[in-house]
This record gives structure tokens, sequence and C-alpha cells, in this order.
């Protein structure tokens, strides 16, 4: 028996324009663009404005740290959840290390105690190009409020 042949028909191929189909979260990629340029200006442009003084260095313990509190307890602490973007890392300084992105383009650097959980500092970085207050650094200690005086 012999095997049948391939038949050949010739169709016409018309092609359609069809509209893009629009992605389903259409803002994801823009965030995800402006946090990785934030988090790239912030490593690069700026090293010098995140790197502190030798003056201004905070040493955050010095208990052991088998009695620090974990990753994800020192996130829910800083609410990492209320950010964009945001990064961890044990700092030289023995303190929890964050670098977050707000919703706004801002850059934030915190030093978290990794006992106690407590902000021991807080500096928030303007993004580049936006007309806001300068460079603004906040001590978890603050000075003394003058009392207030009554008439």
């Amino acid at each position: 028996m012999t095997q049948p042949q391939a038949l050949h028909h010739h169709r016409r191929i018309t092609v359609t324009r069809q509209p893009l189909q629009q992605p389903r979260y259409p803002f994801t990629h823009r965030i995800r663009t402006l946090a990785a340029a934030s988090m790239a200006l912030i490593g690069i442009g700026s090293g010098h404005a995140l790197a502190s003084e030798p003056k201004d260095r905070v040493i955050c313990t010095d208990a052991p740290q088998s009695t620090w509190m974990s990753e994800a307890q020192a996130r829910k602490r800083f609410q990492a959840d209320t950010y964009l973007l945001v990064t961890f890392k044990l700092s030289s300084e023995r303190c929890h290390e964050f670098y977050a992105v707000e919703h706004g383009g801002s850059a934030i650097e915190a030093y978290v105690h990794p006992v106690t959980g407590e902000v021991v500092r807080l500096t928030r970085i303007p993004l580049p190009g936006k007309a806001t207050l300068p460079e603004k650094t906040m001590d978890a200690q603050p000075k003394a409020a003058a009392p207030l005086r009554t008439p």
C-alpha cells in the first residue's frame, strides 16, 4: 500500500491587525522601573550621601547575634510592606540596615536596633530633580523640647 501524498492547498493568508492587549496591571512596569532607577541612584550616584561620617557612626548593640531578631521580625517592625521596595542588610555597626523607596520616589536609609527593633537613625533622601526640602536626618533620641509656657 502506498502512502498518501501530502496535499498542498493554496490558501490565502490574511493578516488582521488586532489591538494590543492592555496589561492587567498597567503601572507595574513603571513602578519596577522607577524602583530600579531609584535604587541605582542610591547605590551609584549618592554613595557619599548614604555613607556615614566616622563621627556619625552608630553602634547599635554589643549583644550576641543569637539574641537578635530575625530579618522577618525586623521587616515587620520597620513596616517594610508600606514601602515600594526594601532591601535589608546587617551593617558593620551591628545594626539592621534598611534601604527603602517610598511610593513618591524618595529613598530611606534606616538603622534599626537588632534586639529592640527601635529605629536608631532614619535618613530620607528626596528623589533627584524634585523640588523638595534638603536631605533630612532624624536620630531616634530627639532633643528635649522646651516646656510650654501658658499666658
